[in-house]
């Protein structure tokens, strides 16, 4: 009879669990993970931000510099100092630039680099995260430029919403095997899977963005500092593919509100 009584319990409880599953709201999703990044007042205020870091993968160091204006101006500044880096090498000093000014692509490098430089080729595929890595062509997704991936990878795990400059839609995919994450869905403008965020279940911050499958490239997101304006976001962005690191992107500082240069989005001629 026990036995019988545990069987019943335990379908009760696994109707439960699909029901609730079933009756999720992403929105409701999103907006705690909203909440542990520093509520809404807080992100709604943030207009520009701009941020410094490093980039380090396998004999490669570059400087970061990203600026930001929202909804729809980005650009990403890759730098290759040569031997200024922990990784020293041959290589000539050259930086990449990166992004949109609403419609219009920003694309350049200066100086040009040499046959050995740390840059790829510019249209070649890549991504996950902040810079350029190599990855196997059945991570690749028809959504968006390469610049827009890497925007949205960047400002789904800082604001859990996303902007018209490049809009997402988002929706509920359950939670990982271990059932310590919820899954969200992020569907670029044409509706096509781009990644998966990962939001940790008791404390609602973004842990990791997935490609594909859980089982694909993984970006593990944490080292949580809260800063101006009480918002609370991740300092440490590290990419791997099948137990390899692929980069280690730090940032080491935010600003948040800066008066950003115009100039700074103009489109390269």
């Amino acid at each position: 009879m026990r036995v019988v009584l545990r069987a019943i319990v335990a379908c009760v409880m696994a109707v439960a669990g699909v029901t609730a599953h079933q009756n999720r709201d992403v929105s409701t999703l999103l907006a705690a993970a909203r909440q542990a990044l520093g509520g809404e007042a807080a992100l709604s205020a943030v207009s520009t931000f701009t941020a410094t870091g490093s980039l380090v993968q396998p004999g490669n160091w570059l400087a970061l510099d990203i600026s930001c204006a929202l909804p729809d101006k980005f650009v990403l500044m890759t730098r290759d100092d040569g031997n200024a880096g922990p990784v020293s090498g041959e290589r000539t000093s050259s930086t990449r630039r990166q992004g949109f000014n609403g419609a219009d692509p920003i694309d350049s490098i200066f100086p040009a680099p040499e046959i050995r430089s740390s840059f790829p080729t510019p249209g070649s595929f890549v991504i996950p995260s902040f810079s350029k890595t190599t990855l196997p062509a059945q991570t690749a997704a028809p959504v968006g430029s390469e610049s827009q991936q890497i925007f949205a990878q960047l400002t789904v795990p800082l604001f859990a919403t996303s902007f018209s400059g490049f809009p997402l839609t988002f929706t509920d995919g359950g939670q990982t095997p271990t059932g310590l994450e919820d899954l969200v869905v992020v569907n670029g403008p044409q509706g096509h899977e781009m990644f998966r965020l990962l939001l940790d279940a008791k404390t609602h911050v973004p842990v990791a963005l997935t490609w594909r499958t859980l089982a694909g490239p993984r970006m593990s997101i944490g080292d949580y500092h809260k800063i101006a304006g009480g918002l609370n976001w991740p300092h440490r962005f590290t990419t791997g593919l099948n137990g390899k690191t692929l980069k280690d992107e730090k940032i080491s500082t935010f600003t948040i509100n800066p008066t950003i240069d115009p100039k700074t989005f103009t489109p390269a001629k």
